[in-house]
């Protein structure tokens, strides 16, 4: 008799992970995987390491926070991931906990991956490994480093310091706090705030990624709501937008 399967981590103690592979009877004829199809993930104390099934190195993918899959192999220089195939055709990824789209949920460092089955189609997988110790708090999250606000409509916003702000040829990006995707909102031309959803995101050329617990707002020269406007005191001119965010 065939059956459905789900392979499940789960922490045992602290610094322990366990394995379950779950099944259940279907009733009718499909194909399971055989173990050795099945990922594998073992945590050290700075990184992680991912054994995926034989497949193909252009497919493994990670997902950012709005879970858009992002080929590994465009990032893996920028962001310190190590991404080989072993003589057997199995996969081999490593990640410092430090690598972009790691996430830090609940003591662990996660870190979401979509990876193709030889024979089998695409699969995914989340990569966790506990941190040790008690879980961060997140009562105090980090704020950058901020500038007196004049304006009162202003005061409950904490302004993001030019520092926190990266520049280069086609767009720029600023570091925001830890906290919620959702609570990102940019505002538009009349001053009214939008949510970035992943649709907006899509449609303005908004890129969100985490980092170092930190997430990181990317938006193109050409995105939504992005002005140009010439220095009174420079011959240049400078891009800028408002960016909002909740803690």
């Amino acid at each position: 008799m065939d059956h459905y399967f789900y392979n499940i981590y789960y922490q045992m103690a602290p610094g322990k992970l366990g394995q379950a592979l779950m099944s259940c009877r279907t009733g009718i004829n499909v194909t399971v995987p055989t173990e050795e199809s099945l990922p594998s993930v073992f945590c050290g104390k700075s990184g992680m390491m991912i054994k995926l099934p034989k497949g193909s190195l252009n497919a493994v993918k990670v997902r950012d926070g709005f879970g858009k899959a992002i080929p590994v192999r465009s990032i893996s220089k920028n962001c310190n991931y190590q991404l080989f195939q072993m003589k057997t055709g199995h996969i081999i990824l490593i990640a410092s906990f430090q690598s972009c789209q790691i996430a830090f949920v609940d003591g662990c460092f996660a870190l979401s991956l979509q990876f193709q089955h030889a024979g089998h189609g695409m699969g995914e997988v989340s990569a966790l490994c506990y941190a040790g110790g008690k879980p961060k708090p997140t009562s105090q999250p980090e704020t950058p480093t901020t500038r007196e606000v004049t304006s009162s409509t202003l005061s409950t916003v904490i302004p993001v310091d030019v520092s926190a702000t990266i520049c280069n040829k086609d767009g720029m990006s600023v570091v925001l706090p830890r906290g919620p995707w959702w609570g990102i909102r940019v505002k538009d031309l009349s001053g009214k705030e939008i949510i970035v959803t992943s649709v907006v995101a899509e449609r303005c050329h908004y890129e969100l990624s985490l980092h170092l617990e930190k997430r990181i707002f990317t938006t193109t020269y050409t995105g939504c709501f992005v002005e140009q406007l010439a220095s009174t005191f420079q011959a240049t001119l400078e891009h800028f937008f408002v960016v909002t965010w909740w803690l």
